[in-house]
Protein backbone atom coordinates (compact mmCIF):
# COMPACT_ATOMS: atom_id res chain seq x y z
CA UNK A 1 0.00 0.00 0.00
CA UNK A 2 1.19 3.34 -1.02
CA UNK A 3 1.49 5.77 1.82
CA UNK A 4 0.41 9.95 1.36
CA UNK A 5 0.92 11.79 4.63
CA UNK A 6 2.45 14.87 2.53
CA UNK A 7 1.59 15.54 -1.06
CA UNK A 8 5.60 16.51 -1.42
CA UNK A 9 6.54 13.17 0.05
CA UNK A 10 4.35 10.85 -2.90
CA UNK A 11 5.29 9.50 -5.68
CA UNK A 12 2.44 9.77 -7.46
CA UNK A 13 1.06 12.48 -9.95
CA UNK A 14 -2.02 14.09 -9.09
CA UNK A 15 -3.36 15.45 -12.70
CA UNK A 16 -6.85 16.55 -13.00
CA UNK A 17 -6.11 16.41 -16.93
CA UNK A 18 -5.09 13.17 -17.19
CA UNK A 19 -7.12 10.43 -18.53
CA UNK A 20 -6.30 7.25 -16.49
CA UNK A 21 -3.96 6.39 -13.69
CA UNK A 22 -0.69 5.24 -13.90
CA UNK A 23 1.93 3.02 -11.78
CA UNK A 24 5.19 1.46 -13.61
CA UNK A 25 5.41 -0.91 -10.10
CA UNK A 26 3.57 -4.17 -10.01
CA UNK A 27 3.78 -4.05 -6.26
CA UNK A 28 1.29 -1.28 -6.52
CA UNK A 29 -1.68 -3.47 -7.63
CA UNK A 30 -3.74 -5.29 -4.75
CA UNK A 31 -5.24 -6.78 -8.16
CA UNK A 32 -3.89 -7.01 -11.76
CA UNK A 33 -4.78 -8.60 -14.64
CA UNK A 34 -2.74 -8.43 -18.07
CA UNK A 35 -3.95 -6.95 -21.03
CA UNK A 36 -2.98 -6.66 -24.78
CA UNK A 37 -0.38 -4.15 -24.99
CA UNK A 38 -2.23 -0.39 -24.87
CA UNK A 39 -0.29 2.73 -26.23
CA UNK A 40 -0.45 5.58 -23.90
CA UNK A 41 0.63 8.67 -25.55
CA UNK A 42 1.91 11.74 -23.27
CA UNK A 43 2.90 15.07 -23.33
CA UNK A 44 5.60 16.30 -26.45
CA UNK A 45 4.26 12.69 -27.89
CA UNK A 46 6.14 10.19 -25.85
CA UNK A 47 4.74 6.65 -25.83
CA UNK A 48 4.61 4.37 -23.20
CA UNK A 49 2.87 0.66 -23.07
CA UNK A 50 0.13 -0.71 -20.58
CA UNK A 51 0.56 -4.48 -19.85
CA UNK A 52 -1.51 -4.28 -17.29
CA UNK A 53 -4.77 -3.10 -15.59
CA UNK A 54 -6.29 -3.21 -11.97
CA UNK A 55 -6.56 -1.83 -8.75
CA UNK A 56 -4.34 0.21 -6.61
CA UNK A 57 -5.18 1.08 -2.88
CA UNK A 58 -4.05 4.36 -1.31
CA UNK A 59 -3.67 5.26 2.29
CA UNK A 60 -4.20 9.21 1.84
CA UNK A 61 -3.60 12.04 4.52
CA UNK A 62 -5.67 11.17 7.97
CA UNK A 63 -5.16 7.27 7.58
CA UNK A 64 -8.23 7.39 4.70
CA UNK A 65 -8.08 4.58 2.43
CA UNK A 66 -9.27 4.78 -1.35
CA UNK A 67 -9.29 2.08 -3.89
CA UNK A 68 -8.39 3.42 -7.30
CA UNK A 69 -10.29 1.06 -10.20
CA UNK A 70 -8.82 0.60 -13.55
CA UNK A 71 -5.13 1.79 -13.25
CA UNK A 72 -2.72 0.99 -15.73
CA UNK A 73 0.38 -0.83 -15.32
CA UNK A 74 2.98 0.35 -17.31
CA UNK A 75 6.47 -0.79 -16.70
CA UNK A 76 8.38 1.45 -18.42
CA UNK A 77 6.64 5.02 -17.19
CA UNK A 78 8.95 7.21 -15.31
CA UNK A 79 6.08 8.34 -13.58
CA UNK A 80 2.79 7.56 -11.14
CA UNK A 81 -0.17 9.46 -12.13
CA UNK A 82 -3.40 9.54 -10.57
CA UNK A 83 -6.59 11.52 -12.11
CA UNK A 84 -7.60 13.62 -9.34
CA UNK A 85 -11.14 14.41 -10.20
CA UNK A 86 -11.84 10.48 -9.43
CA UNK A 87 -10.57 11.14 -5.55
CA UNK A 88 -13.51 13.34 -5.50
CA UNK A 89 -16.09 10.84 -5.23
CA UNK A 90 -14.61 8.82 -2.42
CA UNK A 91 -15.80 9.56 1.19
Amino acid sequence: MSLVENLSDSPFILDMGATCHISPVRSDFKTLYKIALHPIISVGEAKVHATGVGSIKLCIANGHKVVINGALYVPSSTIYLVLVLCLNCFR
